[in-house]
């Protein structure tokens, strides 16, 4: 990967090289990201985890019920943004449980965004890895099958435009053997609405 077009931490990498290796591998929500975001951009990182991004941009807040590297820990539903954003990171975090829970988060994502907003998303498409490959994820966890046409009914429904939707890993083979993706890259923007 050519790094020359995109921006480092303050301190460059500073995560250790198994958490940043992780986000090589995905081909448009990993480190790419930095070629399409902005330093300066207003960040709200949903799901954050470790915070991983936070040192790539001035202005990154990020969430997370369970991590206590959020600068918050609390769910996405629950929050009440404590200033404006301009992106929203969805990586890997709006992708759990039925259509009603995720229906119910992005209603929510609609009320706090306002117009020319962007969210960038890694939505999982709901296949599995065979057991044994993937042991950080519990076999208890419900994923959300993502999809181009679920993609389109929420950006319809709750004010979106879909600007991108790509594969974003890699095929793998699931619990049946079948191939497919495993993560797709998704770029929503807030309709412009009239005041």
């Amino acid at each position: 990967m050519n790094t020359s077009n995109f921006h480092l931490g303050k301190d460059g990498h500073t995560r250790d090289t198994r958490i940043r290796s992780l986000y090589y591998k995905y081909r448009h929500t990993g480190f790419e990201l930095l070629r399409k975001i902005p330093r300066d951009a207003k960040v709200l990182d949903i799901g954050c985890g470790i915070n991983m991004w936070k040192p790539y941009f001035d202005d990154l807040y990020g969430i997370d019920p369970y991590n206590e590297a959020a600068d918050e820990m609390i769910k996405f539903e629950d929050y009440t943004p404590h200033k404006e954003f301009d992106t929203f990171l969805a990586l890997g975090s709006l992708n759990f449980y039925n259509k009603e829970y995720v229906e119910m988060q992005i209603k929510h994502l609609s009320k706090i965004t306002k117009s020319g907003d962007v969210i960038f998303w890694r939505q999982n498409t709901g296949n599995r890895l065979r057991r044994g490959v993937n042991n950080l994820t519990p076999s208890n966890v419900e994923y959300f099958p993502w999809s181009i046409e679920h993609n389109k009914y929420f950006t319809d429904r709750y004010g979106f435009d879909l600007v991108e939707f790509k594969v974003d890993s890699v095929p793998v083979l699931d619990n049946e053997g079948k191939k497919g993706p495993k993560r797709y890259y998704v770029k929503w923007s807030r309709k412009w609405v009239r005041n």
